[in-house]
């Protein structure tokens, strides 16, 4: 079967909310020049966003291209985690968020010392740099090990069944379930293109597998998800942690396609992020484009599932939903 590219959201949005932050802010300037203080509001906060991308590309592309970037820090943290598990986060998207923070405190601290009669203009600085700074915080949290604690749900009746990993990345969610359910086996889809991962994830993942030593139950199916290559009603359940929110558009055909794949009566766990405190602090504004409970329960009933089980957990909420046992090919 063609395996074809899912055009989802991407890490894109600061381009797209720094470049319509400032058409905003000049249309606003322009047509409203009264409220020339919320026209430059709007522009600081664009410019923070197209700060943030502009790093993300230096660092991903320029500074450290992808041989370099290894030589100098994949390779070297590798062998330092020797026997450890390694998720790959790249230099550039763990490292935005603080250094543009330290950007904008910076310039915080100059326009208040040089310019105080402009109070207003500081004083949003340095609300954006602490958001900048709370964004960092989170996403250095979802390093830990903790991140990989899965809700304790009913996902499966067989012990012994196949689960699909749909978006297995460089492992996590792989290892965990492996590690909470131990006679099953695991089918691992993904493209393996991420941006935010190093190289993929691809060597990540398997490396993270040996060192678990579950390389026996674990199967790397490399797909797109609105295109799976298995046949109808195959797997036991299915488990997807932070990826589906990615998919844009295509979120209803990935579930229909997962939908297609799970055994009558197979349930699946969903995790994503919404929009929250959380998610503003990494998407900012661009977190408002993310789907809401609501939104995602609409597509569950679009896609044929049935919602059993729902809550929080870390930066985000899970959903347990179950494909119907009188579904018919």
């Amino acid at each position: 079967m063609k395996n074809k590219k899912t055009k989802g959201k991407g890490h894109g949005h600061p381009w797209v909310v720094g470049i319509a932050g400032i058409i905003v802010a000049v249309m606003l300037y322009i047509h409203l020049p009264q409220m020339d203080g919320l026209s430059g509001v709007v522009l600081l906060i664009a410019l923070a966003h197209l700060v943030i991308a502009g790093l993300v590309l230096i660092s991903a592309y320029l500074i450290t291209p992808q041989r370099l970037k290894y030589i100098l820090f994949e390779k070297r943290k590798l062998r330092k985690m020797e026997g450890r598990y390694y998720f790959g986060w790249s230099f550039g998207w763990m490292n935005m968020f603080w250094i543009t923070g330290l950007v904008f405190l910076v310039a915080c601290i100059w326009v208040y010392l040089f310019n105080p009669s402009l109070i207003l203009v500081s004083l949003v600085l340095f609300l954006i740099s602490l958001n900048l700074f709370a964004g960092n915080f989170v996403l250095r949290a979802s390093k830990s090990n903790s991140f990989m604690t899965l809700p304790m749900v009913d996902l499966m009746a067989n012990p012994e069944g196949n689960v699909l990993d749909v978006g297995c990345g460089s492992g996590r969610t792989t290892l965990e379930l492996a590690k909470v359910m131990q006679k099953i086996r695991i089918t691992a889809l993904d493209r393996f293109d991420s941006d935010y991962i190093e190289n993929g994830g691809r060597a990540l993942f398997e490396r993270n597998i040996r060192i678990a030593g579950i390389e026996n139950r674990v199967e790397i199916l490399p797909c797109d998800v609105t295109e799976i290559p298995s046949a109808n009603d195959t797997y036991d359940a299915a488990i997807s942690t932070y990826m589906m929110d990615h998919l844009g558009k295509n979120k209803l055909v990935a579930l229909k396609e997962t939908y297609r794949v799970l055994k009558p009566g197979s349930r699946f766990l969903l995790v994503v992020f919404v929009p929250g405190w959380a998610t503003f602090s990494v998407f900012n504004l661009a977190c408002l484009s993310l789907t809401n409970e609501k939104g995602w329960k609409k597509l569950f009933g679009q896609s044929g599932f049935e919602l059993k089980a729902e809550g929080v957990i870390n930066a985000g909420v899970y959903f347990l939903i179950e494909k119907s046992k009188s579904y018919e090919k």
